[in-house]
């Protein structure tokens, strides 16, 4: 008995900023100082189970934030980044899709 398996992958990405702080760059009063990132996975099963991409956008901003440690500092998240991933794996048996948000961290210097 011969059993096959295959996987494909296929990614996108998506630049946003949807953040409700608008934060105006026009002066060199900042500098950057890093890159964040932050992911979410899920794994869906004959096309259930799982969150829906709004969700997994947000835990993975969630996630990225966390790691940014922007309190008690002049800091701010720029030029951020939406990718996501998808991978069918058997077919389309099971997909398994990861969200990651990728941005700048700013630190303000005046």
């Amino acid at each position: 008995m011969i059993i096959l398996m295959s996987s494909c992958v296929a990614a996108t990405g998506l630049v946003s900023n949807n953040l409700l702080t608008t934060v105006e760059l026009s002066e060199a009063n900042y500098k950057v100082v890093d890159k964040v990132s932050g992911s979410a996975t899920v794994r869906y099963i004959l096309g259930l189970g799982g969150n829906k991409k709004n969700a997994l956008v947000a835990q993975a901003r969630s996630n990225m934030l966390r790691r940014a440690e922007l309190v008690g500092g002049s800091r701010a998240i720029v030029n951020e980044i939406v990718e996501e991933k998808n991978q069918a794996i058997l077919g389309t048996l099971i997909v398994k899709k990861t969200i990651t948000v990728n941005a700048h961290i700013i630190e303000f210097t005046n």
